[in-house]
């Protein structure tokens, strides 16, 4: 049998997208991951695999301590003023070059931390690539700061002030 699925997917990816295509699975809360990893595997085609991939799904241990020491280089050489000679990089093509790909990444807090710092010195901006569930997140915790503070409330009625 062809793995069509990565193995990177949880139990709850699975549901979602049993969910969202409306795929006749009964009972597919009370299956294990794996077993509905094997149903999915016999009901999708080759065609869907392409749109049932995970994003972060090449993102490892390795990988993403490469991400963040590009990250800290691209971060070292704005501190220091774009000063190459005591830089990692030699030209700005280079920390361009670097910028998108780590910005391909941007699920990173650190990445879009970068990307937002090297922004303002580059002619063409670079967007960081953000999944639409870290976007929900991120959009659910501004939500949240946003009711917190304390807001003006206006008060009609007379007010009597004693000194």
């Amino acid at each position: 049998m062809t793995l069509l699925i990565h193995l990177s997917f949880n139990k709850n990816d699975f549901i979602q997208y049993i969910e969202q295509n409306n795929i006749n699975i009964e009972s597919y809360y009370e299956l294990s991951k794996h077993e509905l990893r094997d149903i999915l595997n016999k009901k999708i085609t080759t065609e869907c695999y392409l749109h049932f991939r995970k994003k972060t799904c090449c993102l490892n241990i390795v990988l993403k301590n490469e991400i963040l020491l590009k990250c800290k280089k691209i971060n070292s050489l704005i501190n220091g003023g774009f000063n190459y000679k005591n830089s990692f990089y030699n030209t700005i093509d280079d920390v361009i070059n670097d910028a998108i790909h780590i910005s391909e990444f941007a699920d990173l807090s650190s990445v879009r931390k970068t990307i937002n710092r090297i922004n303002p010195f580059l002619v063409h901006s670079i967007t960081p690539i953000i999944s639409e569930l870290k976007k929900k997140e991120l959009h659910d915790r501004e939500q949240i700061k946003r009711q917190a503070n304390p807001q003006l409330q206006v008060k009609h009625g007379s007010v009597l002030v004693y000194f």
